[in-house]
C-alpha cells in the first residue's frame, strides 16, 4: 500500500458546483477502488493525499492528470505505508471557501503551490500539516 501526496494548479476558475461534483464522483469512485484520502483546496491549488494499492493510486493519478480542472500536477511524496492516515475517508475535504484554513496555513499552502520541485522534507512537512487538518 502507498500514500501519495500531490499538488496541482486550478486550470480555470472553479465554483462551488465544481467542488460538489468532485466530491460526489471522488467519494463514489474511491470507495469502489479502496482508495482513501483527503483533499484540501486553497483557492488556487488542489492538495490531495491518496492511499491505497500502488496500481489503483497511480491509475487514479493519471485520471486526475487528464482532468481539465487540473494543470501542472506535481507529486510531492509517494511512500510505502503500513497503515492509512485516513482509513475511514473515501474523500475527506477542506475548502478555503468555508474559512476552515487559518491565515498561517493558507500562507504555507500558497508557498507549496508555487513550488515546482519538492524535497523529501517538503513531503513530510506537508503530510504533517494535512494530518492536522484532517
Amino acid at each position: 500500500m502507498i500514500q501519495l501526496i500531490y499538488v496541482s494548479d486550478f486550470a480555470r476558475e472553479l465554483n462551488q458546483q465544481d467542488f460538489d461534483d468532485i466530491l460526489a464522483v471522488s467519494t463514489k469512485n474511491n470507495d469502489e477502488q479502496d482508495i482513501t484520502g483527503f483533499l484540501v483546496v486553497n483557492g488556487q491549488n488542489f492538495f490531495q493525499v491518496l492511499e491505497g494499492s500502488k496500481e489503483q493510486v497511480f491509475t487514479l493519478l493519471e485520471s486526475i492528470r487528464r482532468d481539465p480542472r487540473h494543470q501542472n500536477l506535481r507529486v510531492i511524496i509517494s511512500e510505502i505505508i503500513e497503515k492509512r492516515d485516513y482509513p475511514n475517508w473515501s474523500m475527506g475535504f477542506v475548502c478555503n471557501w468555508y474559512n476552515y484554513l487559518s491565515d498561517d496555513i493558507k500562507s504555507v499552502l500558497i508557498q507549496y503551490g508555487k513550488t515546482q520541485v519538492f524535497k523529501l522534507s517538503h513531503g513530510k512537512g506537508l503530510r504533517g500539516l494535512l494530518q492536522g487538518l484532517g
